[in-house]
């Protein structure tokens, strides 16, 4: 095998590397325009200069290949955030050394949308609970029943 051979097998397996770890998480090439969601909660677009804030919002993951994947997520943060705070503001203080204090969550169902359950001992740490289901349910009126579903349960 010739170097020229050897180089051009080491830039192709350089190539499948780097294919291979965009898929784990994805991050723009340098050069390559990617979409970011701005302080303000606008997207917007930008090339991958690999500047300083360019490597900043990579690192906190704040980079979409797609302009709507950015806007999904946007609206994804924003009706979470809503949703957790509504809740926090009208919850009773939860104390998950007392099984039986209740404490609600809300799960989602495969093709029924989601349900509100009590839980006293497991804890989450990617749920919201509440101390009654009603809170629960105001929350989710707050949000919107479809913003619900589709940016926090992510279902249809």
């Amino acid at each position: 095998m010739t170097v020229e051979q050897l180089e051009k097998k080491i830039a192709e397996l350089q190539k499948q590397i780097n294919e291979m770890k965009r898929e784990k998480i994805w991050k723009p090439l340098r050069g390559e325009t990617y979409f970011y969601v701005d302080n303000d909660g606008t997207i917007e677009e930008d090339d991958n200069n690999e500047l300083r804030i360019d490597l900043d919002k990579m690192n906190v993951g704040n980079c979409y290949q797609t302009e709507e994947k950015a806007e999904f997520e946007a609206n994804r943060e924003k009706y979470t955030r809503l949703f957790r705070q509504y809740v926090e503001q009208h919850t009773e203080p939860l104390d998950w050394k007392n099984i039986n204090q209740d404490k609600y969550s809300v799960y989602s169902s495969v093709g029924e949308g989601f349900y509100i359950s009590p839980v006293a001992t497991i804890k989450n740490a990617f749920q919201i609970y509440a101390s009654s289901d009603e809170i629960l349910r105001n929350a989710i009126e707050f949000v919107g029943e479809e913003n619900f579903k589709k940016y926090i349960l992510e279902v249809e």
